[in-house]
C-alpha cells in the first residue's frame, strides 16, 4: 500500500467533507451562517475534496480516484456543489419525484 492515506480513510474523509457541505447549506438556509462565510466554507470544502482526489491518485485505485476527480470538477463547475456526494444527496429527492411523476404520467390514457 503506497500513497498518503489508504482508500478507506480517503473515502471517510470524502464523506465527512460531504456532511460538512450539507451542514453548511442547512445552517445557511436557517440563517445561522451569513452568506460570505457560507461561500468561504463551501470553497474550502471544494478545495479539500479536490485535495483528497489528488491524494487518491497516489494510491492503488488510481482510475477510480481519477474518475472521482473528473466528476468532482464537473459537479462543482456545472452544478455548484462542493462534492458529488452532497450533490447526489441534495438532488436525490428531485430525481425520485421526477421518476414518480413519469410513472404516474405514463399510466394515464391519452
Amino acid at each position: 500500500m503506497s500513497g498518503i492515506l489508504p482508500s478507506r480513510k480517503l473515502i471517510g474523509l470524502v464523506l465527512a467533507t460531504a456532511v460538512l457541505a450539507l451542514a453548511t447549506v442547512d445552517l445557511r438556509r436557517r440563517g445561522f451562517v451569513p452568506p460570505p462565510l457560507a461561500s468561504a466554507i463551501a470553497i474550502s470544502l471544494l478545495l479539500v475534496n479536490l485535495a483528497l482526489c489528488i491524494a487518491g491518485l497516489m494510491i492503488r485505485h488510481k482510475l477510480a480516484w481519477g474518475l472521482y476527480l473528473v466528476v468532482s470538477l464537473a459537479t462543482s463547475l456545472v452544478l455548484g456543489f462542493a462534492t458529488p456526494v452532497s450533490a447526489a444527496i441534495t438532488l436525490l429527492p428531485l430525481g425520485i419525484g421526477a421518476l414518480f411523476d413519469l410513472i404516474h404520467a405514463s399510466g394515464r390514457p391519452w
